[in-house]
């Protein structure tokens, strides 16, 4: 299941996480993992800490959201740093539940560092460690198979893009954040072909164009040769196609 680009929800997905990941860690003794309830604390801390800044200005917050004059925003790190610690707090809780044999639940608290991501991107928090954003776009676009679905998670991914710090951007080629936004965009690119709406296709190909002219022979080539092997609709193998066409068109130019 997608989750949903939405702090409170996601706050309360945590808790209900946390909750199952307590009660095995509690059956037994691991000293050697962090307690998933100190964890989850530490996760929710942050969720309210970017719900405050992100809501500014508008409606009080839910009745279990601290007031936002209660914490003060000043001294608060960026949103971009409240973002990053967030995802290594998803990421050490998701491997406590890995380690407790509970591998669902490992999954789904991965999925929670894209809402977290798109949360801070829309009020302009930049996104500095890609890495784990990108794992977690492969796993939930592995789980979905409906095309409304993966359009959504289209649009979450767009978010995300448009967050990414420059310095990721325009990382020199081989390096580990070039690499990240190489997959993020080539992943989107997929998740919109997935989607089956060529309009969703022909921004994320255009992105691909632009960012990753030497990926595009490779990319369309065996994107069409995929869709000619599988039951798509015409609609989207013409899109595929027309761009075969104009990078080995373009590339005759040359």
């Amino acid at each position: 299941m997608l989750p949903l680009p939405d702090l409170v929800t996601t706050r309360d997905i945590i808790q209900q996480l946390t909750d199952r990941l307590r009660d095995v860690y509690d059956a037994a003794v691991h000293t050697e993992l962090t307690d998933p309830a100190v964890l989850g604390r530490a996760l929710c801390d942050v969720m309210d800490a970017v719900h405050r800044r992100t809501h500014a200005g508008d409606d009080p917050p839910p009745d279990d959201l601290p007031e936002a004059d209660d914490l003060p925003v000043a001294g608060e790190p960026p949103l971009g740093e409240l973002c990053d610690h967030g995802i290594d707090l998803l990421n050490r809780l998701a491997e406590t539940a890995t380690a407790l044999a509970m591998p669902e639940e490992a999954g789904r608290i991965q999925a929670l560092t894209l809402p977290l991501a798109c949360c801070v991107g829309r009020v302009g928090g930049e996104l500095a460690h890609l890495e784990p954003v990108v794992d977690a776009v492969a796993r939930v676009a592995d789980g979905l198979h409906d095309p409304a679905e993966l359009a959504r998670l289209h649009g979450m991914l767009d978010e995300i893009a448009d967050a990414v710090s420059p310095r990721i951007a325009e990382a020199p080629a081989g390096s580990e954040a070039a690499t990240a936004w190489r997959a993020l965009l080539i992943n989107r690119a997929i998740v919109a072909t997935r989607s089956q709406q060529p309009a969703l296709m022909e921004v994320s190909f255009d992105a691909v164009i632009e960012h990753l002219p030497e990926e595009g022979p490779r990319f369309f080539t065996e994107g069409l040769g995929r869709l000619d092997a599988s039951d798509y609709p015409e609609q989207v193998r013409r899109v595929m196609a027309t761009y075969e066409r104009r990078f080995r068109d373009s590339r005759r130019l040359h």
